[in-house]
């Protein structure tokens, strides 16, 4: 298999030639497309999506809100000085600073 991602650009261009299931194909064939870089991985383009989504349905719209919950969250945990206290009082001997984030696994790659 080549690993040569592409982009959500190329991807676009790709499905407006040969239309979205030979589209899908060929990018998997090159595997994969090339996710957008932004706050929160996937779960945090997921949920800038649904936000911009004025047609979302109601199972999405559950999801956005779940998100937002959880994405507040996880700023609140972060700013708070009580929790940061908390942590350092338990692990002392943590030197890359403190700070709450997720990682969004993608199990359809695991062997």
């Amino acid at each position: 298999m080549i690993n040569t991602k592409m982009t959500q650009v190329q991807y676009a261009q790709l499905i407006a030639s040969v239309g979205q299931g030979q589209a899908t194909e060929i990018a998997n064939a090159l595997g994969g497309i090339k996710g957008a870089r932004i706050k929160g991985g996937k779960g945090g383009y997921l949920l800038d999506a649904l936000s911009n989504d004025d047609s979302r349905s109601e199972d999405e719209q559950k999801v956005l809100e779940m998100l937002t919950k959880l994405f507040e969250l996880q700023n609140k945990i972060n700013s708070s000085k009580s929790v940061t206290d908390a942590f350092y009082k338990h692990f002392p001997n943590f030197i890359e600073g403190f700070n709450l984030d997720y990682n969004w696994k993608d199990r359809s790659k695991q062997q």
